[in-house]
């Protein structure tokens, strides 16, 4: 149901879209829209670094560590690590998103040098933090078009959510797993439609 090319079973995805509800959880985000940018920067209190705003030098650097965007912890005047993500804003917005959501499973695991698999769940972790299946068996529609609308996801992104959430629909029906309904009491406690 999940397939990224490397070897990662399948209650490891299933653990990673643990981490992603309780992220949610700790901080209160129960609305289905996150304001990625705000959570990173306030509640994370995470610097960004946009690459349009770096010397020639620093951007080279930084193209060379990712296309996309990354996560460098540096250390503070009181020998702590700071997160610092850097990040592509030339990149279309939905993208900017998925990339800052990705680098919040690296800071929230403290992985500073992922591994590939690591990094390929931060890759699946971004599109169910942005958008929870739970929210999604909600819509009317499931599309891609509607899945960018709603959560400000990518194309790539929600078109892999499409095929994850008819792939999960076609054997499970809506059905609401136990592992979700923690995060479903607490948007049905905290949320006023």
């Amino acid at each position: 149901m999940y397939g990224y090319g490397c070897d990662i079973q399948q209650d490891e995805f299933e653990e990673t879209e643990k981490l992603a509800f309780s992220v949610r959880l700790d901080y209160s985000l129960y609305d289905e829209f996150i304001d990625i940018f705000e959570f990173v920067q306030e509640k994370l209190h995470v610097t960004l670094h946009k690459y349009s705003e770096l010397s020639d030098e620093e951007l080279a650097r930084a193209y060379a560590c990712s296309e996309h965007g990354f996560t460098a912890a540096k250390l503070n005047r009181n020998g702590n690590l700071e997160p610092h993500i850097y990040y592509n804003d030339w990149a279309p917005i939905g993208a900017q998103r998925y990339t800052l959501a990705h680098e919040v499973k690296h800071i929230v695991l403290h992985e500073w040098d992922p591994t590939l698999k690591e990094d390929k769940l931060a890759d699946y972790f971004a599109k169910v933090f942005l958008a929870p299946c739970v929210f999604v068996l909600r819509m009317d529609v499931i599309s891609t078009e509607s899945i960018m609308e709603k959560f400000g996801l990518s194309y790539s992104a929600s078109y892999y959510l499409v095929n994850r959430m008819t792939n999960r629909i076609n054997k499970y029906g809506k059905e609401i797993f136990a592992f979700e309904m923690e995060f479903v009491d607490e948007i049905n406690n905290n949320c006023v439609e």
